[in-house]
This record gives structure tokens, sequence and C-alpha cells, in this order.
């Protein structure tokens, strides 16, 4: 059966606080097994739209559009209001913060939620936020492929020398010295990182099927056990897509606070009833 996670919660009107821990218990006591929090640190006025690879227009962005709540201090937060819910970025950028900051981060979530952080990173698409953060946007998969490895290391490692004749230590570490990665991608690009460096792939854009079958393929030819990789794609909106897309590991029904769209949860009492009618077509 498919897994059912909640994402957009630290977007616009769904990230109000008292709504998002009403939402989060919700979907707890529902079956959910995860919530996911999308990643930008500022948008340019006048962009269209916040997604490079939309493939569906009916997408639901809802009141307060530009609205992102750091990722980290949200899944956070929910931490306190959850005990079983996954608590993983949906995608972290990760291009766009030193490793060492990011390891420390999740490091951190996942000690006080108790080992539930999960790290979703992409590579980014958005140039100007780059520029604006003093980032290189032309070597963004370099860096991400880069910093993927270091983040393993710096959480397994009791110290680390950044240079010659310094050891440092970074605390808490995860007590299993890993953090499940999830890699986020619409490209074969993205699907053979997730291959190489992840423990899943959240893939998007129009090629999510044509991608999901690649992956698999990839996984089998460089010998990776199926069982222990997930993939992780956002609800389509349509009966039939979603219905194809109950191959996946986990679907990720979107939060828009209100909204009377069939596969995306406005309030808390639509959940269990999404749950129920996804699980039937699987």
């Amino acid at each position: 059966m498919v897994k059912l996670g909640l994402a957009y919660l630290n977007r616009g009107g769904a990230a109000d606080p008292g709504f998002a821990a009403e939402i989060a218990i919700a979907g707890e006591e529902a079956g959910y097994d995860s919530v996911w929090a999308s990643d930008h640190v500022a948008v340019p006025e006048g962009l269209a739209a916040l997604s490079p690879n939309q493939a569906d227009p009916r997408t639901p962005e809802g009141p307060g559009r530009r609205l992102f709540v750091d990722p980290f201090v949200f899944l956070s937060y929910l931490a306190a209001h959850t005990s079983r819910l996954l608590l993983a970025t949906g995608v972290l950028v990760l291009p766009l913060r030193h490793p060492l900051l990011t390891a420390k981060a999740v490091s951190s979530l996942d000690h006080m939620s108790g080992g539930r952080a999960v790290l979703g990173v992409g590579v980014g698409w958005l140039e100007a936020e780059f520029r604006l953060l003093d980032a290189d946007f032309a070597a963004r998969g370099r860096t991400t492929d880069r910093d993927l490895a270091l983040l393993r290391e710096l959480w397994a490692a009791e110290s680390f020398t950044p240079v010659p004749g310094e050891r440092w230590t970074m605390e808490p570490r995860p007590p299993t010295g890993r953090v499940r990665i999830v890699v986020g991608g619409g490209t074969p690009r993205a699907a053979a990182r997730a291959v190489a460096h992840g423990d899943g792939f959240f893939v998007s854009g129009g090629r999510a099927f044509e991608l999901i079958d690649r992956t698999r393929s990839l996984l089998g030819a460089h010998g990776r056990d199926q069982a222990g990789f997930e993939i992780t794609m956002k609800a389509p909106m349509d009966p039939a897509g979603l219905r194809a897309a109950t191959r996946a590991d986990r679907l990720l029904v979107p939060v828009v606070r209100g909204s009377d769209l069939a596969v995306c949860a406005g309030r808390p009492e639509d959940l269990a009833g999404l749950a129920e009618r996804i699980h039937g077509l699987g």
C-alpha cells in the first residue's frame, strides 16, 4: 500500500502555526507517515511560478503564496506536536548553504525529534536566488554531489579536520551516524544522483512516471536493494494520474488552507477521507 505524506505545509496560509499543528496531528492520526517542508530563502517580485517543472497547472498556491517559513524551524515546531511523523525537507536547495550549517541543522532536528529527520535535497533552479546569496549557479550540480558526500562524513565521524593540525567536533550527531537522504528532481541526472547518493528519490515534473521506471532500472544496475529505496512524488490532481501514481512508494498530498480541490487537504478533517480514497485506487 502506498505511503502518504503532507506537502506545502510551510507555505502560504497553511503555515499558520495553529493550522499547521492541527493538520500534522490529524495526519498522524489518519496514518500519514511524513510531512515535507519546501525551501526558498527569498523570491524576486514578479516571478510567475514557484516551480520549474509544474506539470499540473491546477497545483494550488493559495494566499500568501510567497511565504516560505524556514524548513528547519518549521519542522522543529511540528516535532513538538507529533510523535511518529517523519520530518522531511522537500526539498532543501542544498548548494545555497554551507554543508556544515546544513549538517548541524539536520542533526539538531534529528536529535530534537527522536530520530525523525529526513533530508530531501535538490540542486535548485532559481538563478536569481543563487546570485542573491553569492552561490555558484553553474556549479550547483557539482556542489550538490560534493556536499552530499560531506554530509555523510560529518554525521559519521567523531571529529573532522578542515585544515591540517586542527580537529573539530560537531554535536549532536545522529546516533546511527546517518540521516536518511532523499534526492529530488525531474531529470535523468537527478535520478542518477538519487541512486548514487540517496536513500530515495523525490520525483517531480512531467516525466515522473518515466523517471520512476528509470530509477528502478538504475537501482538494479547498481546492485542496490529496491526495498530500502523509496520513490516519493506529489499526488496528481486528476483521477487517472492519481491512479497511475500509486506505483510510487509515497504520495504527497498538498495542504492549502481552505482548498476544495479533490486531491488537496484544505482542513484537518479532509485527511482521513483523502487517505481512504487514494488507498482505494491502489
